[in-house]
């Protein structure tokens, strides 16, 4: 069996409505985590380029941006079939599966607490904007330990199928 033929899922023969049919589950997440890296990368550069005085108020609009993005990612991961998919063809990592999927649901409040802090006064800029770092660190960590657990799974079906 081939990854795709793994990933395929009935969601794929689901339609937007409209009668077409919507993108498979993989391909809408990876279009959202396109988007997903996109925004954290916009953090990420402008963090980098502010200096003392500068307003934050880009900062509020690129968190609020990322406030959208971030649920919807989450959300196709969980329901999307992702994490179902993966299990499937390797049962042994489920316990890294909802380790990754906890996470989840502690990032999505995290933001919140940022970004209500952002719009508000900020009384400690420099341990806000260290905050900020954090955040983002932990959401590259958090994307890279589902690739790595994707690669892993795909990893030890291809060895099973070639022994």
């Amino acid at each position: 069996m081939t990854e795709s033929a793994v990933l395929r899922t009935d969601s794929e023969r689901r339609t937007d409505g409209g009668g077409a049919p919507s993108k498979p589950p993989l391909q809408r997440i990876w279009s959202q985590h396109v988007v997903l890296h996109r925004s954290v990368r916009a953090v990420d550069q402008w963090i980098d380029g502010l200096g003392e005085e500068d307003s934050l108020d880009l900062g509020v609009q690129l968190l609020e941006q990322l406030e959208h993005v971030l649920p919807e990612h989450f959300a196709l991961e969980e329901q999307g079939g992702y994490f179902a998919d993966v299990l499937s063809i390797a049962p042994q990592f489920s316990s890294w599966a909802a380790e990754l999927q906890a996470e989840h649901s502690r990032l999505i409040p995290r933001l919140d607490a940022i970004l209500s802090e952002l719009r508000g006064k900020v009384r400690d800029r420099a341990r806000l904007l260290a905050e900020i770092r954090d955040f983002v660190r932990c959401i590259h960590e958090h994307e890279a330990g589902e690739t790595e657990l994707v690669r892993e799974a795909f990893r030890g079906s291809t060895l099973q199928r070639s022994a």
